[in-house]
């Protein structure tokens, strides 16, 4: 898989914003996405957050495995890190956060009304990878829709603070990913859940790469989809050419049809993707603990 380089204009200029808007925040919320919490993660979290609180959101959990989930907030437990899984679109879920956020937010209005000053709303500054789901999550928060959404990255360009009543005040932040990425697992799980433009890489190595992974980790859920029989119990050992072959009779199965009754590839390439990242092959994780 080629190298990727994609770290644009607006990308840097926010970095820098950022930088500058960070004296105002009470907490710093970092969404992720729950299917890969490591390449997900903000590129730099450590360096600029490190004097602020910061929760982690691991958004999207409802298409997560979610015994890989589990995993990934037991392990953060022990380091006395905040991890939350959760569905953004879930009234449950939002509710509990909610609960959360102004339960924490009790500590300044207690220091505000001893200094007889004037109460705030919690500064909220949301952070993550572009199309991870932090502008849906600010305007789930504030109950309304203030930020710009899309289930393509790179659509928020500019910092903006967004005020949600007296609870909340919200800085939505664009996406930012690392100026490289250079492991192939971070390009291929990056790429497979839209965080990079699909033009950016080849959608047929993603495709085929994620394939050939979910029939090592899962593969009852390949042969349920798309109706395929996985002869080898070792599927970690399945040669390139074997699950080529495998590829090539789902895409059958899902009558992805050429000419000649030849597999329609390219077609299959994109649906295998889509069906991936719209939870229809089941709920999958592709980092784990």
């Amino acid at each position: 898989m080629k190298e990727i380089n994609w770290f644009p204009g607006h990308m840097a200029k926010s970095r820098r914003e950022l930088l500058s808007s960070l004296t105002r925040a009470d907490l710093i919320l970092e969404v992720c996405d729950a299917r890969l919490p490591s390449s997900s993660r903000h590129p730099d979290l450590d360096k600029l957050f490190r004097k602020k609180a910061v929760w982690t959101i691991l958004g999207k959990a409802d298409l997560a495995d979610p015994s890989c989930t589990e995993k990934w907030l037991r392990q953060a437990a022990t380091k006395d890190m905040v991890w939350l899984a959760l569905n953004i679109l879930s009234y449950n879920d939002l509710m509990d956060l909610k609960r959360r956020l102004l339960d924490y937010n009790q500590q300044y209005i207690f220091i505000a009304r001893q200094k007889g000053k004037k109460v705030s709303p919690l500064r909220i500054v949301v952070v993550g990878i572009p199309n991870s789901g932090k502008s849906t999550l600010i305007n789930r928060l504030i109950g309304r829709k203030s930020a710009r959404t899309s289930n393509k990255p790179g659509v928020t360009r500019k910092l903006a603070w967004i005020r949600g009543g007296t609870d909340f005040e919200v800085l939505d932040t664009p996406g930012i990913l690392p100026p490289r990425l250079d492991t192939f697992e971070m390009k291929r799980n990056l790429a497979a859940t839209g965080a990079i433009p699909d033009d950016i890489l080849p959608i047929e190595e993603v495709s085929f790469a994620l394939f050939r992974q979910l029939l090592i980790d899962y593969p009852d859920l390949i042969e349920a989809r798309f109706g395929i029989g996985i002869k080898s119990k070792n599927t970690f050992a399945l040669s390139v050419e074997e699950s080529w072959e495998l590829f090539q009779q789902a895409a059958l199965k899902r009558n992805c049809l050429a000419s000649g009754g030849q597999p329609d590839l390219p077609r299959f390439f994109n649906l295998f993707i889509q069906e991936f990242r719209s939870g229809k092959i089941g709920r999958i994780s592709l980092e784990w603990p």
